[in-house]
């Protein structure tokens, strides 16, 4: 008897149970594909954004050293490589500036705050000295 005539324990003919499977796996082969092609791309999109945020990172330099390199149309090229060579020292030196302002603050904040701390402890210090200097004088009437 083959498969297709033979009916299951349950009921069922193997034949409706057999189609009722490759159709689940048709449809899951399916899904699989379509989220295997959307994954793809949005790796792709992922790496064109990245591109253009990179790109648009490194348009702004280049745009900022064009503007300025190429603001007189007349000089030699001695002169452009001197201009350039000039902005370039011009962004390390504003760059190190930066660097130095942000540490002069965080030390200014961490010096601010050593200060409160010792001004308070100082508070306290004279708090507890005149709580000594009180209680030295209630025992010296008391005699």
């Amino acid at each position: 008897m083959p498969i297709t005539d033979r009916v299951t324990l349950f009921g069922y003919s193997a034949l409706e149970v057999e189609r009722y499977v490759e159709n689940l796996n048709n449809e899951f082969e399916i899904k699989k594909k379509e989220l295997e092609e959307k994954i793809e791309e949005l790796k792709k999109e992922i790496e064109e954004l990245k591109e253009k945020i990179e790109h648009q990172k490194d348009n702004k330099k280049i745009v900022v050293k064009k503007r300025i390199i190429s603001a007189q149309p007349t000089e030699s090229q001695e002169q452009k490589t001197i201009m350039q060579a000039l902005y370039d020292a011009h962004i390390r030196a504003t760059e190190k500036v930066t660097k130095i302002q942000k540490n002069i603050t965080m030390t200014l904040e961490k010096r601010k705050s050593l200060i409160l701390l010792r001004e308070k402890k100082a508070n306290e210090m004279k708090n507890d000295l005149q709580n000594l200097i009180n209680y030295v004088d209630s025992v010296a009437k008391d005699y």
